[in-house]
């Protein structure tokens, strides 16, 4: 008799593992899928990321908003203005009238036909340095860290390969500032391509494999207004700080 009821706990046992084991799967089945439980799977611009299957993370990471990556591409590039104007201040001599000098529309389209290039040269290597070590290392420039957006791979989730972000920067920002004159053009598509794009991507993203998320808290609202008057307040102050330094210059 107790032979009996050993040999029905045990079956109830391997009966009970038998049903865990078949959920697991079904649960990594779903996972491998991109699909995640109790939250309904579909395909827009705002949804999980196809193809993003790597890591837990990535199934519930969402494409940036085109406002949060504007916002952190001026906190970037007010950070590299301010950076650039250091440049200045250390490498250009101090002006003099010249009678041959460029128009303003010359030297943005082609930054070589002032005679004080070199300067353009190394506000190009600064600009790249700046877009491709935080990249590297982290995924993420000053402007991302702000508004919580990261780039990675748009095949696998994970953290672009470091080929990826050298093609990258190789394409945004190094070819659209040391291009005379094509570069402005390349400039001008790669920023637009966002608005074309179904995952919001930029000519430079798609060109190198990779996408920009959105990193908050799974079930949390994204990074919002809060965060673009945050960037405003940031880009308003950096700017009178620099005007403030062209006056002191220039008088």
């Amino acid at each position: 008799m107790l032979d009996h009821v050993d040999d029905g706990v045990v079956a109830q046992v391997q009966a009970e593992s038998a049903k865990q084991e078949s959920v697991g799967q079904a649960r990594q089945l779903a996972f491998h899928k991109g699909i995640k439980p109790g939250i309904p799977h579909n395909r827009t611009a705002g949804a999980t990321l196809a193809g993003m299957t790597t890591t837990p993370q990535a199934a519930t990471w969402t494409t940036a908003a085109r406002r949060h990556r504007f916002a952190a591409f001026l906190v970037d590039n007010l950070i590299l203005l301010v950076a650039n104007a250091l440049i200045g201040l250390m490498l250009k001599p101090p002006a003099q009238p010249r009678a041959d000098e460029p128009g303003y529309l010359t030297t943005l389209l082609n930054p070589y036909a002032d005679a004080d290039w070199p300067l353009q040269v190394a506000i190009t290597v600064v600009g790249a340095a700046y877009f491709w070590v935080q990249h590297a290392l982290w995924g993420q420039t000053l402007g991302k860290r702000l508004y919580r957006l990261k780039v990675v791979s748009a095949a696998t989730g994970a953290m672009p390969a470091r080929r990826q972000i050298g093609i990258r920067t190789l394409v945004h920002p190094l070819l659209g500032s040391a291009v005379p004159y094509l570069g402005s053009v390349l400039y001008l598509v790669d920023a637009l391509w966002i608005f074309g794009d179904p995952r919001r991507r930029c000519l430079h993203d798609i060109v190198a494999g990779t996408v920009v998320v959105d990193v908050s808290a799974p079930g949390t609202k994204a990074s919002g207004t809060s965060g673009f008057l945050t960037g405003l307040v940031v880009v308003l102050a950096a700017s009178a700080a620099f005007a403030l330094i062209t006056t002191l210059l220039a008088a």
